[in-house]
């Protein structure tokens, strides 16, 4: 997601009824932002939005590449929205967002989740606030993860709440991981690269020893889509926000064009509980990666999510990724990965937003599904 603004809110005198006070400048720009009209993304208007993303996703696919990814990701999925900004005839400025429905300790709840919210330079920032405004006015509740500096600015002056961070976590399995961190791509600790430069295929000898293999004994096998959870796991159970994945959008991924790479699933059960993987297998420029999108498990616990994990692990590691990524704001899942080697990269910001119903409580279950987040890196 972008920001709306190069500028400090304040700066620009704003007022979340959406008005401006005193300054000319600033009432003509926001005269010219309520002129400019929105219009839902179709078929017919996918070209325009191409023009006006390639570049600032920094991709040069060819004609038949990009029609191909951008017709999936927008028209294709099961349930989602995207406004297009024009003046005049030109798209000038976009927000994407999907539906999902989460569960909460209430029961189901319907969610937006916004994406790819970009206006051109010349119409920042008060188109960029108007196109927020406008998803903010449709009823669901709106969930935000990530975002860059001018997103985590203005998002809490137009009353959005905090919630808990997502943290990111890597683990090398290659020297390509650390082309990565040289680069300054990631942030990880340094401390560590040697051991994995001079013996590049420790990972994989680390992962074949008895002592790093989890206690909890479990059967497990590759799906081709989402296993049905028990109810246990469908009602709040122990999270207070926690996303449902219907099989359409199980579909919907395994659909994806090829050169997004391929997402798989893993089914697990142990003796009293069951639980899968759903993850991402992609090209990074030069590099084989591998993303570890969403775990689940109808009695969440440590001990499963640690089995998950390893499990997963292992069933990647014959791919030759350079590097396997997972986020997750579970403390459970969290203890987990660390137990499974990874490593902490960073840490991506969260917010709510709904006019009545306030910031979930408790525990909150988010990893790399929300939005478009894990479809992210795109194909160069």
């Amino acid at each position: 997601m972008e920001g709306a603004s190069r500028q400090p809110a304040h700066r620009l005198h704003l007022m979340l009824d959406g008005s401006a006070r005193s300054s000319p400048r600033i009432c003509t720009l926001l005269q010219s932002a309520m002129a400019i009209e929105l219009l839902p993304l179709t078929s017919d208007r996918l070209t325009e939005l191409e023009t006006l993303l390639l570049p600032v996703w920094q991709r040069r696919w060819d004609r038949l590449q990009s029609e191909r990814i951008f017709r999936w990701r927008f028209l294709e999925r099961p349930e989602g929205e995207g406004l297009i900004a024009y003046d005049n005839g030109r798209a000038v400025g976009f927000i994407d967002s999907f539906f999902r429905q989460y569960r909460t300790r209430a029961g189901l709840i319907r969610v937006r989740e916004p994406a790819d919210w970009y206006c051109h330079p010349s119409y920042r920032p008060l188109l960029s606030i108007r196109l927020i405004r406008k998803l903010m006015q449709s009823g669901e509740a709106l969930l935000v993860v990530g975002g860059n500096p001018n997103t985590r600015n203005v998002l809490p002056k137009l009353g959005y709440k905090a919630l808990p961070d997502v943290a990111s976590y890597m683990l090398p399995t290659g020297t390509g991981a650390f082309a990565k961190v040289l680069a300054g791509t990631v942030r990880f600790p340094l401390h560590r690269v040697p051991r994995f430069l001079i013996r590049p295929l420790s990972v994989r000898t680390l992962w074949g020893g008895r002592a790093h293999r989890s206690s909890l004994e479990f059967g497990m096998r590759q799906v081709q889509g989402p296993p049905p959870m028990p109810e246990a796991s469908t009602n709040g159970g122990s999270y207070g926000l926690a996303p449902v994945f219907p099989t359409e959008e199980h579909d919907w991924f395994r659909n994806a064009p090829g050169r997004m790479g391929e997402f798989m699933w893993f089914e697990f059960e142990t003796a009293h509980a069951k639980g899968l993987s759903f993850v991402r297998l992609y090209q990074d420029g030069p590099f084989r990666a591998a993303r570890i999108l969403h775990i689940e498990a109808s009695r969440p616990s440590v001990l499963l999510y640690d089995s998950i994990l390893r499990g997963t692990i292992g069933a990647l590691l014959p791919y030759r990724p350079q590097w396997i990524t997972a986020r997750f704001t579970s403390p459970m899942a969290r203890q987990a990965i660390q137990s499974a080697g990874f490593k902490g990269v960073g840490a991506y910001k969260a917010f709510w937003w709904h006019r009545d119903i306030p910031p979930p409580e408790g525990p909150l279950h988010l990893s790399w599904t929300t939005s478009d987040e894990g479809l992210l890196p795109y194909p160069n």
